[in-house]
């Protein structure tokens, strides 16, 4: 298959992943928001921003060097080679995120109680086990995503999502309804399934506690260690904001705020990560194997194909947002639905990071990844220091909002002296267009009933939206084409009996070569 199929059949598995884990927060979502009173909602979302930072000291950016390093060692010619990656990158994760989440806990134990309250103290202690879980987890995950082993990636984030807010949702009605059987219930769910993935990995010999090489680890850290600072700053950059809005309107509009923003975020993880996910070892393997011109070819295309749905996604937001927040969250929560046409603008904005910060993985340059990002989060920082005093909660989306356009600007320039990126201005106005039509035509409805006119304008926006495209932009006519080829149209592929033979257990022949050498 091209390229590009490639892509999209991948893509199309982690956005079935995607599906399943909006489901998930569909029924989760709203269970949550009435169990937890505003107050809590804006606690809980300040301790999982915490572990959420944590987790990525204690990564230490290795799972970057699993996307960047893999295909060299999987195209090698010594079959030991990727066994040898598999342990190096396991065990050595495993270690760092022990020596992390150690320090952290005693770092929490330390604190006083007047910086601290006891409880708050007590919940951010139990998540300490959640950041060990969570870092040598994402290793796994990572090696995955760099085989292409899609169905499996997704498989286990659902699981992992389903199981945690099932194994919640029963302590919340059976033992107690407090923010402590949310941490035991989320700890519980994620050690069990991880122990059943790591234990599956080790009955197929993918990795040997005697097989780590300190070469290897070296040049993992050399380029992982810099993103930890991009990935703090990213972090803090996404997530900082709320604790400048617990600071100056306190935890009830923190609770409004964290609604607002976490319906933004599915709606914008529901594109962006599953082509995040496709798309690193697809451009990866294009540099090594077919060069720059490939590449960037790759990249713009896909890119354009991008921003037809994010420009499609913003403008269906500010026609369906009220309803859509009021349906999942409870009528609480309304307060907070114009604050959701900024925020998911600026999320979709930052997700064109994902092409943006091609040539700068693919040249190695974390460390000016690192330093754009860090840039953008004092800019947020201040701009919402400016504004949430000023004008409340839109401050701090449009601090977001702005941080996010100059982030993503500054690595357009940069990025584009390494691998220049094409961009179909003609296209984007054709999106917008389309967009402002097909907005205006759903805003007039009103069916006095929440889901029934988040269903009823969502369907028109979406009907007119792809119907202008269809009957007007011959390109986007072709694009719908091929993207039915790619996922029904199955003549394309070579018949069963002309395909290469295949083992059954590609890993098979790998370790019987190694248990050899190893004799």
């Amino acid at each position: 298959m091209s390229d590009f199929k490639n892509l999209y059949r991948h893509s199309y598995h982690y956005l079935l992943g995607q599906i399943g884990i909006f489901v998930v927060g569909f029924i989760s979502f709203p269970v949550f928001t009435r169990v937890f009173t505003v107050e809590e909602y804006g606690i809980l979302s300040l301790v999982l921003s915490t572990v959420g930072i944590i987790v990525v000291v204690a990564k230490l950016g290795l799972q970057h060097s699993v996307q960047r390093y893999f295909p060299e060692y999987a195209n090698s010619k010594d079959p030991s080679d990727r066994r040898r990656y598999y342990s190096t990158m396991l065990w050595s994760s495993a270690a760092v995120a022990l020596v992390i989440t150690l320090l952290y806990f005693l770092g929490v134990w330390s604190f006083p109680d007047r910086w601290v309250s006891s409880p708050l103290k007590k919940l951010l202690m139990m998540t300490a086990v959640l950041v060990f879980i969570r870092s040598v987890s994402s290793i796994v995950m990572n090696l995955w995503r760099a085989e292409a082993k899609t169905k499996a990636y997704s498989f286990v984030s659902v699981a992992i999502r389903g199981g945690t807010v099932a194994g919640i949702i029963v302590l919340l009605f059976t033992w107690e309804r407090t923010l402590r059987a949310f941490v035991v219930g989320t700890i519980a769910v994620e050690l069990l399934i991880m122990s059943l993935v790591l234990w599956r990995l080790h009955g197929k010999r993918l990795f040997a506690f005697k097989m780590p090489q300190t070469d290897v680890f070296k040049v993992a850290i050399a380029f992982g260690l810099p993103m930890v600072g991009y990935e703090i700053s990213c972090l803090i950059l996404d997530q900082g904001d709320r604790y400048l809005v617990s600071y100056f309107l306190g935890t009830k509009s923190l609770g409004y705020y964290s609604a607002a923003y976490n319906v933004c975020t599915y709606i914008q993880q529901a594109i962006a990560v599953p082509l995040n996910l496709a798309m690193i070892p697809i451009y990866m393997n294009l540099w090594v194997t077919k060069g720059k011109e490939e590449t960037r070819s790759f990249l713009s295309r896909s890119l354009n194909h991008y921003l037809l749905v994010a420009i499609g996604l913003v403008a269906g937001v500010m026609v369906t947002g009220r309803d859509a927040l009021v349906f999942l969250s409870s009528k609480k929560f309304e307060e907070a639905y114009h604050l959701l046409p900024t925020l998911v603008a600026g999320l979709l904005v930052y997700s064109l990071g994902i092409y943006l910060n091609a040539g700068l993985l693919i040249h190695k340059k974390t460390y000016t990844m690192m330093k754009l990002v860090f840039s953008s989060f004092l800019l947020n920082m201040a701009i919402n220091v400016v504004l949430i005093p000023r004008i409340g909660l839109q401050g701090a989306a449009i601090a977001t909002l702005i941080s996010y356009v100059v982030l993503v600007a500054m690595m357009g320039w940069h990025s584009h002296a390494l691998i220049p990126l094409s961009f179909d201005w003609a296209a984007c106005s054709k999106y917008v267009a389309a967009a402002t039509v097909a907005a205006f035509a759903a805003w007039n409805v009103n069916l006095q009933v929440p889901l029934a006119n988040l269903a009823v304008k969502g369907s028109i926006f979406v009907a007119l939206y792809f119907g202008i495209l269809f009957l007007t932009y011959r390109q986007f006519r072709h694009l719908a084409r091929k993207g039915f080829e790619v996922f029904f149209d199955r003549t394309t592929e070579p018949a069963a009996s002309l395909k290469p033979a295949r083992p059954v257990k590609p890993w098979v022949q790998e370790i019987k070569v190694v248990e050899s050498s190893e004799r």
